[in-house]
């Protein structure tokens, strides 16, 4: 960034009026390379002021035509005429959600129950739970006499409010319903493998148990079955060694709340890097790998990523559910495909998703018991 008229008593051109009147404003700078600059400073007479600040007009211009939508596609299309296309989005339709959230008194903390439930017998269905203000919240029946929160909570006091008309239009209880959220996404992640870090909000894969480089199948976008590397020790072309530090797949999942009664879970594609496949690396080296990694990932990579994750997580089956004993979450595993009308880009053919995932016998009976236990209602006061 250079000065028209330059700075201090001996600047090149200081005996001319500066442009704009002041010094540092932004009509008497202009943007050059480490060369011309020293040529333009050198040879005052040839390019003057008035010269200079033609210059950075026409060529201000020019970026605004370089820009014009009108200009870039006057050759593409005729007046009217647009390209309509469809989009692939990274959100799911949650198809239901729990209505009711349980509450009631507890005077443990949040590790002792955790605790004394991991002790239970192994329940069908998740228990997510937290602790606010002395009240215990979960999406699993409280009523239920055989609850496994029976022995922490006081049985004599306990309550369910409906979400849709109490808990989703309070900022506040909003909150609470969206930890409950995040804890039974904990729940579904730890099934599946996945660990959670925690200060980043994100799951990742980890290496084998054995501590060597960790694959999982999977089915692309066109059905044909894969196998993809998600936590590895990246080696060196050239000498095959390793290059002290290690790769992972990562995501951050979210539940996004797109109406009054709508909600959408959201994929998104990360990377976690480790010294040795489990002490994370510095912000400062973590940085410069991601910001290398995302510069290679194009559309195409970035879409294959955000499908692999659902692939992963729906099992290959038509959703993802979580049952809460009475109650559950069913999420759709389809990504929502907004259609468009726009200029267009010329010789864009989008990908169609080829993948269709079909209910068996054992998914099409596990969605049946979800949906008939909803429907035959959560509470047993």
């Amino acid at each position: 960034m250079a000065h028209i008229v330059g700075q201090g008593d001996d600047g090149p051109r200081r005996d001319k009026p500066i442009p704009g009147g002041e010094i540092d404003g932004l009509e008497n700078l202009i943007v050059l390379c480490s060369e011309h600059h020293t040529i333009i400073d050198r040879q005052e007479h040839t390019y003057t002021v008035d010269k200079l600040v033609r210059m950075r007009l026409d060529h201000e211009r020019w970026v605004d035509e370089q820009l014009s939508l009108e200009d870039r596609f006057r050759n593409a299309f005729e007046p009217g005429e647009y390209a309509e296309e469809t989009l692939t989005s990274s959100l799911m339709p949650v198809e239901r959600m729990p209505r009711i959230v349980y509450s009631a008194p507890c005077t443990v903390k949040e590790n002792v129950v955790a605790l004394g439930l991991s002790k239970q017998k192994r329940f069908g269905f998740m228990t997510p739970f937290i602790i606010r203000q002395g009240q215990l919240l979960t999406f699993c029946n409280l009523y239920n006499e055989h609850s496994p929160f029976s022995e922490f909570i006081d049985g004599s006091n306990i309550e369910g409010e409906d979400a849709l008309a109490d808990w989703w239009n309070d900022p506040d209880l909003l909150r609470w319903y969206v930890d409950l959220l995040n804890r039974s996404l904990n729940k579904l992640t730890g099934r599946k493998g996945l660990q959670l870090d925690k200060p980043h909000r994100r799951y990742y894969f980890a290496p084998t148990d054995d501590g060597e480089k960790n694959s999982v199948e999977y089915r692309t976008l066109t059905g044909r079955k894969s196998t993809k590397s998600v936590a590895w020790e990246p080696k060196s072309k050239k000498t095959g060694e390793g290059k002290g530090y290690w790769e992972h797949m990562a995501v951050s999942l979210r539940f996004e709340k797109v109406g009054d009664v709508s909600w959408c879970f959201s994929i998104r594609p990360e990377r976690r890097f480790t010294r040795d496949g489990i002490k994370e690396l510095s912000p400062k080296a973590t940085g410069k790998k991601a910001t290398s990694r995302k510069s290679h990932i194009y559309n195409i990579d970035y879409r294959e990523e955000v499908h692999f994750w659902r692939d992963y997580l729906c099992n290959g089956t038509p959703r993802i559910s979580f049952d809460f004993g009475g109650q559950s979450i069913v999420i759709e595993a389809r990504f929502l495909e907004p259609s468009i009308t726009w200029p267009g880009v010329i010789d864009d053919v989008p990908v169609p998703d080829q993948i269709e995932y079909e209910d068996d016998l054992f998914t099409a009976y596990e969605y049946r018991q979800l949906i008939d236990c909803d429907r035959s209602g959560v509470s047993d006061e």
